[in-house]
């Protein structure tokens, strides 16, 4: 499964230069990662098959960091 996810720089007032390490979900590094945004970065992931949306989704709110949006990539209708 393929998700871009849109991430916010900036938590709690501070600002955070949020790498590659920081933006692993479920054990899964992004693929790649658009930077320069002054929003903040746009990570591409690349998920096993099984991975269910809602544990991705629920690795993300217990994150440190703030996440804007998560779009699927490979057609399959939204939830």
């Amino acid at each position: 499964m393929q998700y871009t996810i849109e991430y916010d720089n900036e938590v709690d007032g501070e600002h955070v230069d949020l790498e590659g390490a920081d933006l692993s979900l479920l054990g899964t590094d992004p693929h790649s990662i658009e930077t320069g945004a002054a929003e903040g970065p746009v990570a591409y992931y690349e998920f096993p098959g099984d991975t269910e949306e809602a544990d991705i989704e629920a690795a993300l709110d217990k994150s440190d960091w703030c996440f804007k949006s998560m779009t699927r990539l490979d057609g399959a209708p939204a939830p």
